[in-house]
This record gives structure tokens, C-alpha cells and sequence, in this order.
């Protein structure tokens, strides 16, 4: 008989791809308090190993209510609509030229409405000056308006929206006078990061010239002017 013995056959080299995916952020998370029910989301995504991004959108992940999203396709998206409060997620997506995707998310808490005192005139602590703290009075430092807040509407009907934001954090102390130098409107809020965002209700207040006062830190004040219309 004849036993014919074949080589060993050459062994395989399997090609292995690395998936290099996109490094995708979609910012850190935001706590609002109602009535404020807007949050405005800034997120990240670069390409790697070469790869550019083609595209993006987010996506609303979790929430007690169903927020809208808009500028869904772009890095940066404003969302409306969170009413009810609870913690809602929303996540970025991303994809490269290579067809690699990615994600990241975030979370916006949104805190119910804080109580509001009562609208009796208190006066201020000096003529022609908006206080609410009298030890303030003499040595605090008054920031530019456009200096870390912006309010709006500006003329406003019902609500005054209030977006701060420095490196303060701890009490915030939001009073509204009107120009006889008389408190009309008075929060306690505390802001527990940079970005601070909430509402003031000015709609049963008289139409006219009122000064919104914000005290963050131990003697730092911002101070704006804004018109309530009928």
C-alpha cells in the first residue's frame, strides 16, 4: 500500500480591525426650577484615527414627560417642554465617515416651583440703592449687568426667565423692586453648580420700570433693569 503525507497546510492570518468610535460628550448635566422648563444642551464628538464626524441627533432617553428637542441634529439643541418635574435624560448620538457610531448622555433635573414671598413692600436700606442685605450696604461689589445673567423676555408679561451664570455657588438671593426702591418680589434658591437657571413671576405686578437684583457670594451683586407690560 502507499501512504502519501501532505504538508501541514500554512497557517491563516486573520486580519483584525481595531473600532476606533467616535469620542462623543453631551455635556454636563443642568438643574432648572420651575417655571423655568427650558434647558439648552451643549455636547461634543470628534472623529478618531482620521475619522470626521458626518453626523448627529439627540434623543430624549428617559423623563416623566415627553420634552421637545430643538436642533436635534446639531451639537447644540435647546429643550422645551419639561413641565412636570423629575430627572430627564437626554443622550447625543454620533457617527464618522467610517460608519463607527457613538454616544454620551445627560441628565437634566428640573426641581419643583420654589414658594415665593409674600408681595408686601419692604424698603430699602438706603435712599436711591437696591438692597437685601443691609450688610451689604457699604462694601459689595456690583457686577456689570451683562456680566454672567441674562434675563428675558425683556419687556416681560407674566415671567421673567433669569439664566446665571459665574463661579459662585451656594445661596442666591433673587429680588425684584420697583422704582420707588420697594421689594416687590423675593427668592431663596440654591445653586448647587455654575449654571443657574429659573423664573421669576411678574405677572400681577403693576406695568412699569422694576430692577431685579441677584446676590451670589458673600458680596458680590448683579443688578439689571426690565420692564414689566400689560
Amino acid at each position: 500500500m502507499t501512504v502519501t503525507v501532505n504538508p501541514a497546510p500554512a497557517s491563516a492570518t486573520l486580519a483584525t480591525a481595531t473600532l476606533v468610535t467616535p469620542t462623543v460628550s453631551a455635556g454636563k448635566g443642568q438643574t432648572i426650577t420651575l417655571p423655568t422648563s427650558t434647558a439648552y444642551l451643549k455636547g461634543t464628538a470628534v472623529g478618531n484615527d482620521g475619522a470626521t464626524i458626518v453626523s448627529v441627533y439627540w434623543r430624549q432617553g428617559a423623563g416623566p414627560k415627553t420634552a421637545s428637542i430643538g436642533g436635534s441634529t446639531s451639537l447644540n439643541a435647546t429643550i422645551t417642554g419639561m413641565t412636570t418635574a423629575g430627572r430627564y435624560v437626554f443622550t447625543l448620538y454620533a457617527t464618522d465617515n467610517k460608519g463607527n457610531t457613538s454616544n454620551g448622555s445627560m441628565t437634566v433635573t428640573v426641581n419643583a416651583a420654589t414658594t415665593t414671598a409674600a408681595m408686601t413692600p419692604t424698603p430699602t436700606t438706603a435712599e436711591g440703592r437696591f438692597m437685601t442685605d443691609s450688610s451689604l450696604a457699604t462694601d459689595s461689589a456690583v457686577i456689570e449687568p451683562d456680566e454672567g445673567m441674562e434675563i428675558y423676555p425683556n419687556p416681560a408679561r407674566d415671567v421673567l426667565n433669569l439664566h446665571l451664570n459665574n463661579s459662585e455657588t451656594g445661596r442666591v438671593t433673587v429680588a425684584v423692586y420697583d422704582m420707588r426702591g420697594m421689594r416687590v418680589r423675593n427668592l431663596e434658591l440654591d445653586k448647587a453648580s455654575p449654571d443657574l437657571q429659573t423664573s421669576v413671576d411678574v405677572g400681577r405686578l403693576v406695568p412699569g420700570i422694576y430692577v431685579i437684583e441677584v446676590v451670589t457670594g458673600p458680596k458680590q451683586r448683579i443688578v439689571r433693569k426690565f420692564l414689566k407690560q400689560y
